[in-house]
C-alpha cells in the first residue's frame, strides 16, 4: 500500500499540477494529503484516475 501522496509522486505530479487539473487550490491538495480535510469522493476518483492508481493500492490519510 502507498499513500495518496506517494501515488501522486510516482505519477510525477506536483501538488500544483494536480490542483490545476482538478480546478482547486494547491492548499486543498495539501490538506487532503495531510489528513487535515477528508478527500471528497468525486475528487478522490479524479485523483486516482490522474495517477493511474487503483483504489486498493492507495491508503488514505488518517484524519488529524
Amino acid at each position: 500500500m502507498k499513500t495518496i501522496k506517494q501515488a501522486r509522486k510516482d505519477a510525477n505530479y506536483t501538488m500544483d499540477m494536480v490542483a490545476e487539473e482538478l480546478g482547486v487550490d494547491q492548499s486543498s491538495i495539501a490538506h487532503w494529503e495531510g489528513g487535515y480535510r477528508p478527500i471528497p469522493d468525486s475528487r478522490l476518483e479524479q485523483m486516482l484516475l490522474l495517477y493511474g492508481a487503483h483504489p486498493n493500492e492507495v491508503e488514505l490519510p488518517e484524519r488529524r
